[in-house]
């Protein structure tokens, strides 16, 4: 595998910080990774390495994982189910203008009365997303070459 592919997925359910907090040699444009998405995105949880899956309490939450990816050169750009998605920060300025938190991309996927019902279905996370980057002057650039591998 090339030093720096252009998007770069991990998904292992429980262990996706801890192999992400351990790749140093990869630096892909595009990072996409696995969160447990139940979590609020004011919540610090990393998950136990090599605990047992259990649904509601596996994977680390979106803010340890924007934490982590910050400290490897990354910033957050979309949040899709229990996806996040990273770029690197080279390339966020030719997306927003103005830095976001995990809470301005999150989408609650548990079960949370009224929220659980208009958040779930994936239209009104792509609407979400499409408002996103309307509202945060989305620039683009011809130089940026993203491969085949950039699909959002």
């Amino acid at each position: 595998m090339a030093p720096n592919p252009d998007l770069m997925i991990v998904d292992v359910d429980n262990n996706d910080y801890h192999i992400f907090k351990e790749i140093d040699i990869y630096q892909p444009k595009v990072l996409m990774i696995e969160i447990n998405s139940t979590l609020l995105p004011d919540q610090e949880k990393i998950a136990d390495f090599n605990a047992p899956f259990v649904f509601g309490k596996h994977g680390s939450s979106i803010l340890s994982m924007t934490r982590l990816a910050e400290e490897k050169g990354f910033r957050l750009i979309c949040n899709v189910s229990c996806n996040a998605i990273y770029i690197q920060k080279k390339y966020y300025g030719l997306f927003f203008s103005q830095p976001f938190t995990p809470a301005d991309f999150y989408t609650f996927e548990g079960i949370y009365g009224k929220r659980f019902w208009r958040e779930l279905s994936p239209r009104q996370k792509w609407r979400k997303f499409v408002e996103a980057l309307r509202g945060s002057g989305l620039r683009t650039d011809s130089q940026l070459n993203f491969g085949t591998s950039w699909v959002i």
